[in-house]
């Protein structure tokens, strides 16, 4: 659990092509962290919960987190070049990005 939630708060924190290539760092440690541990100690953890369902999930939450930032920064920018009628009054900007005049 302790390395999924680490992942989970880490991978976000980097772009989506960095985020895969750290996740495929700790995917290579996490498994010869493994086999070492179990070469030389004898003791086995449940390292493929690691490797193929936390380190994933963590991983394509970070992707969809960036995806959802840059759509969203996308939007904002296409609505802010759009002329504003001078007469109604606008609604204020649900984007997270836009700026103010």
């Amino acid at each position: 659990m302790f390395i999924g939630s680490l992942a989970g708060f880490v991978l976000p924190l980097f772009r989506p092509t960095l985020s895969v290539l750290v996740a495929l760092v700790a995917v290579f440690a996490t498994t010869v962290f493994a086999v070492w541990t179990m070469w030389h100690s004898f003791a086995w953890f449940s390292w493929m919960t690691i490797v193929g369902v936390q380190l994933p999930a963590a991983l394509g939450w970070s992707v969809l987190a960036h995806t959802n930032v840059f759509t969203r920064k996308g939007n904002c920018r296409k609505n802010s070049l759009r002329p504003r009628p001078l007469a109604r009054r606008t609604r204020p900007s649900s984007c997270l990005f836009a700026r103010r005049p």
